[in-house]
């Protein structure tokens, strides 16, 4: 087969060198330069500062990664920057181990055509740019892939079919010691233990061969998995959830015992499988098209030619070929049904296509290879297919920008920072809130940036464990064991030495907080009223809210008062730059202080002006 059909012959190193340099400059210029939402903030502290991330930890992210991060972060490089660009480039070398493989396959070209392509997508550019876990989990994953599909050819020996075996096995292991969801590149391994003997079709000897291959993979795996055992060592760092240094306690953070095991949320929605798989296919489908088709019964319908008219190589062995079309299964399909997070809203959606990485990553060498077939059709199809691919390959990056990229999002960085300049001109103050975009992007603040250090932020979610009441207990030994967020309000304000302390929430996180605390709007926060103190004046909360708001910079508003970025995270926290303001104001007009309402005014008008200056 020709080195590339479409556009001629190449050198395959020159188009690697080519791919590398577009998918390096990608990288660099979209990785954030503020810390972004979900668990970007925790993994960053951790990468910068030291400790042990969310189950199931991340051992990866807090040893090799965390390394250069903490390098780069010495050549002034910006925090956040210095902890996104080592998982970035992570991503980068997937791609290109990728490319090389397809290259093998005689689709040098065509490959590095859609491997560009989903690199510049929307879903790449935000999850795998970031100091997320994408990045290495896709290069982890594309190692298990290049060694299933080409790693040894011709078994000489039964010693060498055992070797294969292990090593298939420590790879997939190792992948696994990353992020459990490579465990759905196992139809892959399983399918590459034949080893081909002779002819075109695999052999093993006899059922003791199929044993000691079994035994060997096995083997590989547990040795691959043994990276999880660091997270014991060196947990004294800024953040460590849970209780790692212990043997049960490693037990279940591994497995992810706090999280119900196989749940992906705390939360116990049940969505159909019709909308996840809706939401998979439309995600993956317009990943590969660049948004040219997004409808989810088009989308499937794509995949599914896809998937049919994608043929092994001849280099490829084929029985692992087969293999990776299972695990092409298992990851749009299995996967997505598994899950338990509604796919409908933002934050949902946001959340679930981080999961479609993984299988886009194998469906770029079906779609490289049905494209391939196509072109081999005729002039016609050659030609076509050009043009379709230009074209795509232009719109890719358009569409990307419009959706926004991490290194123009600030706003829950910007959040974090006015969160704690609201309160910190206390000797000291407690924030209650909830959400991981809040308190992963505080921890990031007060341990990378160093801010608010008078501010004690407390997640009103991680108070039911005893972990994390401990760790508050070293940050403030005074604050009781109370497990509930408003039972350890109510316990403060019984104790004489606190009583006093001022008490604000970050989001209404519950019910009965809503219910039985009474709150009122001061700056982006809610200050809670205790039962022995009097209720401010009008004058003094338009003075106290006004006031606080006049450090606020973080979130982008418009002269509608909405958030300019479309972020769902940013989005979410914009309402609190406005719901206290807008209820104040409601207060004022009740009251008909057209004073008041003036001043509350100014202070719109300036936190849109700063916000508007470069």
């Amino acid at each position: 087969m020709p080195t590339n059909i479409i556009l001629g012959s190449l050198p395959d190193r020159s188009i690697t060198i080519a791919a590398a340099l577009v998918l390096t400059v990608v990288a660099v210029l979209a990785s954030p330069i503020s810390v972004q939402g979900g668990d970007a903030g925790e993994l960053a502290t951790v990468m910068l500062r030291g400790g042990v991330a969310h189950p199931p930890g991340f051992p990866w992210m807090r040893t090799v990664l965390a390394a250069i991060s903490r390098a780069l972060e010495g050549f002034e490089i910006a925090p956040a920057r210095a902890a996104a660009l080592p998982c970035a480039l992570s991503g980068v070398f997937a791609w290109l181990l990728v490319q090389r493989m397809l290259a093998r396959s005689g689709a040098a070209v065509v490959g590095a055509v859609v491997i560009i392509l989903v690199a510049l997508s929307p879903i790449v550019v935000v999850h795998v740019n970031d100091s997320e876990v994408w990045g290495l989990h896709l290069l982890l994953c594309a190692c298990v892939v290049h060694f299933a599909l080409f790693g040894q050819r011709v078994a000489t020996s039964r010693r060498s079919q055992a070797g294969f075996a292990a090593g298939l096995g420590v790879l997939l292991g190792l992948a696994m010691s990353h992020h459990p969801t490579a465990i759905l590149l196992l139809p892959l391994v399983l399918a590459a233990w034949p080893i081909q003997t002779h002819g075109t079709f695999p052999q093993v000897s006899n059922r003791r061969d199929n044993v000691m291959i079994a035994i060997m993979v096995v083997a590989g795996i547990t040795v691959g998995l043994t990276p999880y055992l660091t997270l014991a060592l060196g947990t004294a760092g800024a953040w460590r959830w849970g209780e790692p240094q212990t043997l049960d306690g490693l037990w279940r953070h591994v497995t992810r015992a706090d999280y119900g095991v196989f749940q992906l949320s705390l939360h116990h929605e049940q969505p159909t499988v019709l909308a996840l798989w809706s939401r998979a296919s439309s995600s993956i489908g317009s990943t590969l098209t660049a948004g040219v088709l997004h409808d989810p019964w088009l989308c499937g319908s794509f995949l599914g030619v896809v998937f049919v008219a994608a043929k092994p190589p001849v280099t490829a062995r084929k029985t692992a070929f087969l293999g990776l079309k299972l695990a092409v299964v298992a990851a749009t399909l299995a996967f997505p049904a598994w899950q338990n997070i509604d796919p409908h809203s933002p934050f949902g959606a946001w959340i679930l296509e981080r999961f479609d990485l993984l299988a886009i990553l194998l469906w770029i060498p079906l779609l490289t290879l049905a494209v391939m077939r196509a072109a081999a059709i005729g002039t016609l199809a050659r030609g076509s297919l050009a043009v379709l691919g230009v074209t795509v390959l232009a719109a890719q990056p358009l569409r990307t920008w419009a959706h926004g990229i991490p290194a123009r999002e600030h706003g829950v960085e910007g959040y974090a920072r006015d969160l704690l300049a609201t309160v910190d001109r206390h000797p000291l103050a407690i924030v209650l809130g909830s959400d991981d975009h809040r308190t992963f992007p505080v921890l990031y603040a007060q341990n990378v940036l160093e801010l608010g250090p008078r501010t004690l932020y407390i997640d009103a979610s991680l108070l039911a464990h005893g972990w994390y009441r401990a760790r508050l207990r070293r940050q403030w030994p005074q604050l009781p064991d109370v497990d509930r967020p408003l039972a350890l309000i109510g316990a403060l304000w019984r104790l004489p030495d606190t009583r006093d302390i001022p008490i604000y929430l970050a989001n209404v996180f519950s019910r009965p907080a809503a219910e039985q605390l009474d709150v009122v709007p001061e700056g982006i926060l809610w200050r809670v009223i205790p039962p022995h103190a009097r209720r401010p004046s009008l004058d003094r909360l338009v003075e106290a809210h006004v006031a606080a708001m006049a450090q606020a910079h973080g979130i982008a508003l418009s002269s509608h008062d909405s958030p300019k970025s479309a972020h769902p995270w940013s989005q979410d926290l914009a309402h609190a730059y406005i719901d206290g303001h807008r209820q104040l104001t409601e207060a004022c007009v009740a009251a008909a202080r057209a004073d008041l309402m003036e001043i509350m005014d100014l202070s719109v008008r300036r936190l849109r002006s700063s916000q508007a200056q470069p």
